[in-house]
């Protein structure tokens, strides 16, 4: 008489592995397609969040300087620059404001809000005696338009105007986010 002793196996047998292998290839590539979804979920949203921002903040500083405004001015030279008020293009003037906060009569600081390309400038020419920072600013970086429309035919006697823009900006290839605001200012010292 023989005496077999059954051996028992610990461990996997190959198809047991290739099945878990499977498996969790499977599993992997459903946990990396989530974070790709995510990213480009990510993605569009930091676009829309830049184009609003930038929008609002671009007519909100609009908004700040020719609220202050005494007269919208057909065209003026800053730095060698010649600005003329239209479709993309407005100058005004503004009440000098000393340090002691004074104003002084007759006398103004000059602002301009200027579109070239798909940047929105700023651009401040003050007085000598003004408190206002003179210079350019950008305001605004992906423009895709922006218009400028006034309450009367004769630009010099507007003291209303309507600002229309709309931010563009890329995410995914050819794919972008986009954002179009319009605000009315009216001159308070006209």
């Amino acid at each position: 008489m023989t005496n077999h002793k059954s051996i028992k196996q610990n461990g996997f047998t190959i198809i047991e592995i290739v099945i878990v292998v499977f498996l969790f290839a499977i599993l992997l590539m459903g946990l990396l397609s989530i974070f790709e979804w995510q990213q480009k979920v990510y993605s569009v949203e930091m676009a829309e969040i830049a184009v609003t921002n930038s929008a609002r903040s671009t007519l909100g500083a609009m908004n700040s300087m020719l609220a202050q405004g005494v007269a919208i001015i057909p065209s003026r030279t800053i730095g060698g620059q010649l600005y003329t008020t239209g479709g993309s293009t407005i100058v005004a003037s503004l009440p000098v404001i000393t340090s002691s906060d004074e104003v002084l009569p007759d006398q103004y600081d000059y602002v301009v809000f200027h579109r070239d390309g798909q940047n929105l400038f700023q651009i401040i020419e003050t007085h000598a005696s003004s408190v206002r920072p003179a210079g350019s600013k950008l305001l605004s970086d992906n423009v895709h338009s922006f218009s400028l429309s006034y309450n009367s035919g004769d630009i010099a006697s507007s003291n209303r105007i309507t600002a229309t823009i709309t931010n563009r900006a890329l995410y995914h290839g050819d794919k972008f986010a986009e954002f179009s605001l319009s605000q009315t200012i009216l001159l308070r010292n006209y």
